[in-house]
């Protein structure tokens, strides 16, 4: 015959399953309380190991501007033929000119980390220059001085050039000088695609009336506001 615990034991445990676990294992495994999270592990660095880490990522971050350099360098190496051959249209000499590419090209080299690649090397760099070329040209406009337009025997398009407002003369020199497309030149210019259109079809409007010109006007006057 079974003993009396044994029968009450079978009767407590009759129909619930989940009670037939002995008190020992719950207290091995005890139900988890709600609302109370655990806590993650905590894992210690030793000061040795920090500083090793830390030495690794200034390795990582000399590489990486070591890496920037040498792409800046190879952008420089490639562009500063070009940039410097537009600067020259744009401001009529090679010392301004150069001084205006050196400008932008420090520019450049201090903002390279947000070149994003979605702009030609070429394009990107031209914005700098041509940014740097017409703040130099709006400074020296209309001024006795200026390339070009203070000799009334010239009537070639280059010294007509000189005689546009500086945004409409890098318009045209863009588009119908170095044969860029209209998208490329208002990427350029930071300007929207009307913009460009409408400044380089107004240079070249003024451009052929002055070449047709008898007289040439000095920089400054009604007919130099090309």
């Amino acid at each position: 015959m079974q003993s009396t615990e044994d029968a009450m034991t079978k009767t407590r445990t009759k129909g619930h399953p989940e009670q037939k676990h002995s008190l020992a294992d719950q207290r091995r495994h005890p139900e988890p309380v709600e609302g109370r999270r655990s806590r993650p592990a905590t894992h210690f660095t030793s000061p040795a190991a920090a500083v090793e880490r830390a030495r690794n990522m200034l390795d990582i971050e000399r590489t990486l501007d070591q890496v920037s350099d040498s792409l800046f360098d190879a952008i420089v190496a490639n562009e500063v033929g070009p940039a410097t051959s537009l600067a020259i249209r744009m401001l009529g000499d090679y010392p301004t000119a150069t001084a205006v590419v050196h400008s932008a090209f420090e520019r450049a080299r201090s903002e390279f980390s947000s070149y994003d690649g979605s702009d030609s090397p070429r394009s990107w760099i031209f914005g700098y220059v041509a940014e740097e070329a017409v703040n130099r040209s709006t400074q020296d406009f209309g001024r006795a001085s200026s390339p070009g337009c203070e000799d009334a025997t010239q009537s070639d398009t280059e010294s007509a050039l000189h005689c546009l407002k500086p945004e409409r003369r890098l318009a045209v020199i863009l588009t119908d000088v170095l044969g860029m497309t209209d998208e490329a030149a208002a990427k350029i210019c930071r300007v929207d695609l009307t913009t460009i259109r409408q400044q380089a079809a107004t240079a070249r409007s003024w451009i052929a009336r002055h070449l047709s010109m008898p007289e040439r006007h000095a920089p400054g006057t009604d007919g130099a506001m090309g």
